[in-house]
C-alpha cells in the first residue's frame, strides 16, 4: 500500500495513511476531542480507520487504554503502526465482538452514506469505509451498548441527513444524549453533527450552542483552531457532567 504521512494538531502528530482510498481528516480530529476520556480510562475506536482519531486523543488525554476494530486488514496494520501501544483488533462490527474488556468510552466515525449513491467504483477500500446499510446501525449501537461498562459514553460525528436515525437508535438504550452541530460558516446549515450518549444516563436530550468552523475568509475560526491546532477537547465543561 503506497501511503503518505500526515501532520495533525498543529504537527504535534503524524500518522500513515494510505495515498489512496479513505483519508482521515477534521471529521476526526473532531471526534476525538469530543470523547471525555480520562487518564486511565479505556477508549474504543469502532471502526478506527488508520488510527487518526485514536492518535490525536492519545496526544490529548495521556495514560489512556486504547483499542480499535477495523474491518480492512491494511488499515488495522497502519493503526497499530500510527497508535504504538493501542490494541487494534481486524474485525466486522456488524458481527458478534470477542472483547472481554468493558470501556469507559466507545467513540464511532462511521461511514457517511447510507445508499448506493456516490458509490466510488474502483476503490474497494473507500467504498467499505465511506458506505454502510441503514439496518447496520442498529448492531452498531447495540454492539456499542455491549461494550461499554455502566455509565460508560459513546461518542460519535455523523452527518445530519442521517442523524435521527442514529439518534433513534441511540435513544433506546442510552440516555443524556448530547448533540453539538458543527457549521460549516455562521449562517449556514450544519452537516455534521456530534452526538455523545451515556449508557444508564437519565437526562434529557439536550442540543448545544455548536461549533462554527470557519470565518468568512475561509480560515478556521478562533474555537476550530484551538481545537484542530492545539488539541482542546469539546464539551470541556461537561467532561462528567452526569
Amino acid at each position: 500500500m503506497s501511503v503518505t504521512h500526515d501532520y495533525f494538531l498543529g504537527g504535534k502528530i503524524v500518522v500513515a495513511q494510505p495515498r489512496h482510498g479513505f483519508r482521515a481528516g477534521v471529521d476526526s480530529v473532531m471526534l476525538a476531542a469530543a470523547v471525555p476520556a480520562q487518564k486511565g480510562e479505556s477508549v474504543l475506536d469502532m471502526g478506527c480507520g488508520a488510527g487518526v482519531a485514536l492518535a490525536c486523543l492519545n496526544a490529548r488525554v495521556g495514560g489512556l487504554k486504547l483499542f480499535g476494530l477495523e474491518i480492512q486488514a491494511e488499515l488495522a496494520t497502519l493503526a497499530a503502526h500510527n497508535v504504538p501501544g493501542a490494541v487494534i483488533i481486524n474485525h466486522d462490527i456488524t458481527q458478534k465482538v470477542g472483547l472481554r474488556e468493558k470501556f469507559h468510552h466507545i467513540m464511532i466515525n462511521p461511514p457517511f452514506y447510507m445508499t448506493q449513491k456516490n458509490m466510488p467504483k474502483k476503490n474497494a477500500s473507500k467504498k467499505i469505509s465511506n458506505h454502510m446499510a441503514e439496518e447496520d446501525i442498529a448492531l452498531w449501537v447495540m454492539a456499542a451498548k455491549k461494550l461499554l461498562r455502566a455509565k460508560g459514553y459513546v461518542t460519535m460525528i455523523v452527518p445530519v441527513s442521517v442523524s435521527m436515525l442514529w439518534i433513534r437508535h441511540l435513544a433506546q438504550c442510552f440516555g443524556d444524549i448530547r448533540l453539538l452541530p458543527l457549521w460549516p460558516h455562521a449562517g449556514e446549515a450544519a452537516k455534521r453533527v456530534l452526538l455523545r450518549a451515556r449508557v444508564g444516563g437519565m437526562g434529557p436530550s439536550v442540543l448545544l450552542p455548536g461549533l462554527v468552523l470557519h470565518e468568512a475568509d475561509g480560515r478556521y475560526t478562533v474555537g476550530a483552531q484551538k481545537i484542530l491546532g492545539e488539541g482542546a477537547p469539546i464539551f470541556e465543561s461537561e467532561a462528567d457532567d452526569a
